[in-house]
Order: C-alpha cells, then structure tokens, then sequence
C-alpha cells in the first residue's frame, strides 16, 4: 500500500478500517476482547495457584513449630511423672510419664512428615536421640524405684536424666528457631 520514501498517512488505518464489513469489525473487537479475557483468566489461576502454594508452606511451617512446643510439653510431662514417683513412690504418678511419651510420639510423627530441608531433619534427629535417651534414663529410674532403690534412682535422675532433659530442651529450641528462620524467609 505505501512506497518506499512516500509519506505516511497518519488516517490511513482509518481509511483501511473503513472498507471493512462490519461483522469483521465486530469479529476483531471481541476476538481481542476474548483474547483479554483469556490472558487475565491464565494470571488469575497462576495467582491463586502461588497463593495457594505460599499458605501450604506457612501452615506447615506454623504446625512444625506448634508440635515442636508439644513436644517440650510432652517432656516436661514425662520429667514431672518421673519426679513425683520418686519423690512420692506412687504408682499413679507413672501416668503422666505414659502420657507425655504418647504426647511427645504424637508430636514426633506429625513433624517427621512434615520435614523437608536436611538442616530440619537433622535438628530433628538430635531431638529424636536425645529423647530417645532419656526415655532410656526415665525407665531405668522407675526399675530402681520399685527395686526400693530410690537413692539410686534419685542419683540416676540427678546425674544422668536432667542433663539429657537439658540438651533435649536446647536441642529443641534450636529446631524452633531453625523452623521460625525458614517461615521467615517463606513470608519475606
């Protein structure tokens, strides 16, 4: 339509578009509109798919953490059992210790399968040892309590138990604060 080194016309796609039938025009304006449409619609479900995927790894992030702090209970639960067996020699006393192992396996299987990064499940897996330990510890005190070995058990809780419940404590919050550094960086 146009030469070389002619000038341009600046209402030439005015002048085109008046030749056009209408159904043409009408064709191109909603296959534009539709167009729009169809591209908006594809951002929109790609939005809402990251959205979706950011609240998961929140939420997970807030359940490691809130199981995390269970299992501190949980051991808080099994420590406090085992002193008011010793101290009282009752064997109603040992529930709490059975509930706070229950507890705490609850909270270990629910964070297990959660854990995704290699730094959480070995933050983790010092947990699990550590625990493991002083299950170990706690049980031996109840074998020399019902022995009538209460001084020795006492020793062994002293010595041995509270220094494991300790590190088990840091050992946790090491993990609590890994796990709220990670959801950190999920929101940032």
């Amino acid at each position: 339509i146009l030469r070389r080194g002619a000038r341009r016309d600046p209402f030439l796609m005015g002048r085109l578009m008046d030749k056009v039938p209408l159904k043409a025009k009408l064709a191109i304006g909603f296959g534009a509109l539709l167009l729009i449409f169809a591209v908006s619609a594809v951002l929109t479900a790609r939005w809402f798919r990251d959205l979706n995927t950011f609240a998961t790894k929140v939420d997970e992030g807030s359940q490691k953490l809130e199981l995390a702090r269970a299992i501190e209970a949980a051991a808080m639960k099994e420590s406090s059992g085992i002193r008011g067996f010793l101290l009282f020699d009752q064997e109603s006393m040992l529930d709490q210790l059975k509930e706070g192992k229950q507890e705490y396996r609850q909270s270990a299987d629910g964070i297990r399968e959660k854990l995704q990064t290699e730094e959480g499940k070995r933050l983790f897996a010092e947990i699990e040892r550590l625990h493991k330990s002083s299950v170990e510890y706690l049980d031996q005190e109840v074998v020399l309590q019902r022995a009538g070995k209460a001084k020795e058990a006492r020793h062994l809780l002293a010595t041995a138990s509270t220094p494991v419940s300790v590190d088990l404590a840091k050992a946790t919050d090491q993990f609590v604060a890994y796990e709220q550094k990670a959801k950190q960086q999920v929101l940032d």
